[in-house]
């Protein structure tokens, strides 16, 4: 991948921010991790906007020669400009990068992008976060919106990171249904995560892999209820007890670009690379996830 510069037709810097730099580090960033491979693309270039009247952080080029603009968006204002800026431009796909994006935004995005046939992306992802090692599934882009169809479309083939994912968590689930366990099976999915319902409405069992930060998650998410989070963290200590670890414990405030959610969280180091670990990491996976189940079930069931 190609970097094209950061600086304005006359020389002077453009958009020049930490946050800018950030994001362009992040989707200049290469291999199967890489910020437009979550995405479903491959960037050939990448530089900041060379013209001070378009509101966009950044501009990529696909190997398949289309334009994408990137913003990082922060405040409905800046979203104006930016929608307006697409039109003026017209580039083939416009991404909005926020470290949160509450439920109306996506809403709104979704509908823009059915409504209308853009082919908006809203992503959740706070690239100075990365390297926090007390946040839960932080530095990994989220792909909030996207557009219509894309996944039948042809760009969107599966990554070898994706080709990864799919069989990690079939192998998981193959060794779900092979064991007597109240943890559920389901359809894996190319993505960095495998939910198991915990049988009460928001709140779900989220087994994680994050190849940014090469760390494996065991997490209760908890959706909507600060309260019920509230209630768990007053009995934080003799939660962590019944576990027999400490956990990382993520408020609804703390829990950046994840809306209302809230996460309890055990981790570990772990490469999603490194095949020949796989069974090691599944194995701990299952451990923790039981032990999640029995420690939290009951307790999410008298809140």
């Amino acid at each position: 991948m190609t970097d094209t510069g950061t600086t304005g037709p006359d020389g002077a810097a453009s958009h020049d921010s930490t946050e800018t730099s950030s994001l362009i580090e992040a989707v200049r960033s290469d291999g199967a991790a890489g910020f437009d491979r979550e995405l479903g693309f491959y960037f050939d270039t990448v530089s900041a906007t060379v013209d001070d009247a378009l509101s966009f952080d950044a501009i990529a080029t696909t190997t398949a020669n289309r334009t994408v603009a990137i913003e990082a968006v922060g405040d409905e204002q800046r979203w104006d400009r930016t929608l307006a800026s697409a039109s003026k431009l017209d580039p083939d796909f416009l991404v909005l990068v926020g470290a949160a994006f509450d439920d109306d935004h996506v809403a709104l995005l979704r509908w823009l992008n059915e409504a209308t046939h853009a082919d908006l992306f809203a992503v959740s992802f706070d690239a100075s976060e990365g390297d926090d090692a007390d946040r839960g599934s932080a530095g990994q882009p989220d792909v909030l919106v996207e557009p219509s169809g894309w996944s039948t479309r042809s760009e969107r083939s599966l990554t070898e990171k994706q080709l990864l994912q799919l069989r990690y968590w079939a192998e998981l689930r193959d060794r779900i249904e092979g064991r007597t366990t109240r943890l559920e099976s389901c359809e894996p999915q190319p993505n960095n995560w495998y939910n198991n319902s915990m049988s009460e409405i928001g709140y779900k069992l989220q087994f994680a892999i994050n190849s940014y930060t090469s760390v494996l998650l065991t997490q209760l998410v908890v959706r909507d209820d600060p309260d019920g989070f509230q209630a768990l963290a007053d009995d934080r200590d003799a939660i962590e007890r019944d576990i027999g670890e400490d956990l990382i414990w993520l408020s609804p405030d703390e829990a950046k670009g994840e809306g209302n959610r809230a996460r309890i969280t055990l981790r570990r180091d772990g490469d999603l690379f490194a095949e020949g670990s796989w069974s090691e990491y599944q194995t701990w996976m299952l451990d923790a996830g039981e032990r999640f189940y029995d420690v939290f079930h009951e307790r999410i069931r008298g809140l």
